[in-house]
């Protein structure tokens, strides 16, 4: 559910589905419909006060254990094709890392 002059931010594209609004949410409700590329985002604001908070929560929540990895599975680089190929197939349940051994 989005509000009146809501907002959704779309910032991942893992599922590789495009985003879906209804035509009434756009004019009846006038939701605005963005998106939010990370890296672009930590380039422009590199050292900025938003991004030393962002880190200053990111270690507080380390700290406190509260992150935790997804679930993901170590490829052997020799095996990137495999990897790759899995990471492909759209959302899946498990992160491909590479790992050169």
């Amino acid at each position: 559910y989005v509000a009146n002059r809501g907002y959704v931010v779309t910032y991942g594209g893992m599922s590789r589905q495009p985003v879906t609004v209804s035509t009434a949410a756009l004019i009846f409700k006038s939701v605005h419909v963005v998106g939010f590329w990370r890296s672009l985002w930590a380039k422009e604001n590199s050292g900025s006060p938003e991004d030393n908070k962002m880190y200053a929560e990111l270690e507080k929540f380390a700290l406190e254990h509260k992150l935790r990895a997804p679930i993901h599975l170590m490829c052997p680089l020799r095996e990137y094709q495999s990897a790759v190929k899995t990471s492909m197939k759209g959302y899946t349940s498990c992160k491909q890392i590479l790992v050169n051994e």
